[in-house]
């Protein structure tokens, strides 16, 4: 199983965007730098089993999808931004990174 190529861009462009703000943890120490550029290996390498690479993959797809349906809505509603927050600290800590802010 895989991530959906739309998610797949859609993490890159969180990372990208926090790129000054996310940091590694120590269970992605294994991780290459390099393999960013594919999410799909880095979980490979994160979740050996088959069974949670399946759960992660699909939570990751929904906190994406929610994330953009959110996302869309922020400047309808200002206080929504704290729900996004609480969703890219979400993927990120799948990802094995987790934001500095957070701290």
């Amino acid at each position: 199983m895989r991530l959906s190529p739309t998610t797949c861009y859609y993490i890159r462009k969180l990372l990208c965007r926090f790129q000054g703000d996310v940091k590694g943890t120590a269970a992605s120490k294994a991780v290459p730098t390099d393999a960013l550029s594919n999410i799909d290996e880095v979980l490979q390498s994160l979740y050996p089993s088959v069974t949670e690479i399946s759960s992660v993959i699909q939570r990751l797809e929904s906190l994406v999808y929610l994330h953009k349906s959110i996302h869309a809505q922020t400047s309808l509603y200002a206080n929504y931004v704290h729900e996004l927050t609480k969703l890219e600290q979400q993927i990120f800590r799948l990802l094995a990174f987790r934001r500095l802010e957070s701290d």
